[in-house]
């Protein structure tokens, strides 16, 4: 499972348990304030486990996490704050304030989590010190260090904790998406961006097309100048692509000399347009490794989303038949129709 996909995974199992958490710790209030004649506070207690009972079954419904978790979160600092308000009934509220962002944190993505616990804590405080109309002992200044010290040393702690660990699973799943010799992307992240470009392409009407490249004839190369002067010339092409197509242009290698590049607003014939300028850049230009030059080819097939096919293993299918057609014709060529009499151009 991708990293991204686990943290979220996480942080649903985390909030489910929390819901669960939350209902016998609600009707524990809910019964305290009644007795303690607190109707306000047990109104609070009584939302909290309504919003509960109602977020565990939205989740297995299949309700957005973020907004659950934001829904989950919201009513229970607004609990906080109602009771820090009266610390006649629980003088002992403030024992709460350094949940406020481990919480958060644990719920939610940095960039959410540090508004959404920075206003609970700007609000809760401010229940604090309207309760001290209550309790005039919370203006003592020993008390309110105690009281303010640890929730904010808990939330820079969570805060940079939660920062440090973002950057690492974000280093880590490129690690795991990116090919170590060449630096282009896998077909783990080509599927990915697919999936993505495809919805893209279906909203905006816009063409979206696939080539899939195979440099000819590549373990002649590896026979003949060694497997370091292969990996040499998989590294050449690689910069070879990026230098020779856009920015927005998705290359990857899919496996050993085999690599594939996703072309958004791009229709087949534009795509072989690209795949023919990528052909004659290589045969002129070659490979040079230790002083010599290697000469290398390239055949490729070319298809696009709706005319070829309309998910990925029908359009990618479809690139390998005519990539195989292109070998069957004498490779060092483009092709993007089976019915082509040659291929585009003439192989030479």
């Amino acid at each position: 499972m991708p990293a991204l996909d686990l943290r979220v995974s996480r942080r649903r199992n985390a909030l489910l348990a929390l819901l669960w958490v939350a209902l016998p710790v609600a009707i524990l209030f809910l019964v305290l304030n009644i007795s303690l004649k607190a109707p306000w506070l047990a109104v609070f207690n009584g939302l909290a486990l309504l919003v509960s009972l109602g977020l565990l079954v939205a989740l297995r419904r299949g309700a957005p996490l973020h907004l659950a978790a934001v829904g989950f979160l919201m009513v229970f600092y607004l609990n906080i704050a109602a009771t820090m308000a009266r610390p006649d009934i629980h003088p002992g509220v403030t024992s709460w304030l350094p949940v406020i962002p481990v919480l958060a944190y644990l719920l939610l993505a940095v960039r959410c989590a540090f508004p959404l616990a920075l206003g609970a804590v700007t609000v809760t405080l401010m229940a604090y010190f309207a309760g001290s109309e209550l309790a005039p002992y919370r203006w003592n200044p020993l008390l309110i260090v105690h009281v303010v010290t640890p929730m904010l040393g808990v939330f820079i702690v969570c805060h940079f904790y939660s920062r440090s660990q973002h950057a690492l699973t974000i280093t880590l799943l490129e690690r795991a998406l990116r090919d170590p010799l060449t630096g282009l992307w896998n077909r783990a992240k080509l599927e990915r961006e697919f999936d993505r470009e495809q919805r893209r392409a279906t909203r905006s009407g816009r063409p979206l097309s696939l080539l899939l490249i195979d440099l000819d004839h590549f373990k002649r190369i590896n026979d003949c100048f060694g497997h370091a002067a292969g990996d040499a010339v998989l590294m050449a092409f690689a910069r070879l692509l990026r230098e020779r197509t856009r920015e927005t242009d998705l290359h990857c290698r899919i496996g050993g000399e085999e690599f594939a590049t996703l072309l958004p607003d791009t229709d087949v014939k534009g795509a072989a347009v690209i795949a023919e300028h990528l052909r004659q850049a290589l045969a002129l230009e070659g490979v040079i490794y230790q002083g010599e030059r290697i000469h290398v080819t390239l055949s490729a097939g070319a298809v696009e989303l709706g005319r070829d096919g309309d998910t990925w293993s029908a359009l990618f299918r479809t690139a390998d038949a005519r990539l195989y057609a292109c070998k069957e014709r004498g490779r060092n060529c483009v092709l993007w129709e089976e019915t082509m009499a040659t291929p585009w151009p003439v192989a030479s």
